[in-house]
């Protein structure tokens, strides 16, 4: 199966990763993002499998932190009440 290490394979192939080692890759790409990647389980599939939800920010300014703390925030509301986010 293609995986893109070929040049020879079709644009958009890739390595894929077990769903077993999905969690800690992600855990791992986060902690050298230096606090720009978060991994989070935002559910379940209809398998019972987890569902990662991971952004990624450009936190290097005061402006940019601030924004995203409140987007955090707001997640959070609408995660646990929707009506009142």
């Amino acid at each position: 199966m293609p995986d893109g290490t070929d040049p020879g394979d079709p644009v958009g192939s890739f390595a894929h990763i077990p769903y077993y080692a999905i969690g800690c890759t992600l855990d791992a790409i986060a902690a050298r993002s230096d606090g720009r990647m978060t991994v989070e389980v935002a559910g379940k599939s209809a398998l019972g499998r987890d569902l990662y939800q991971v952004t990624i920010n450009a936190l290097d300014t005061s402006q940019q932190r601030k924004d995203f703390h409140a987007w955090q925030q707001i997640r959070k509301i609408a995660m646990s009440d929707p009506v009142r986010a």
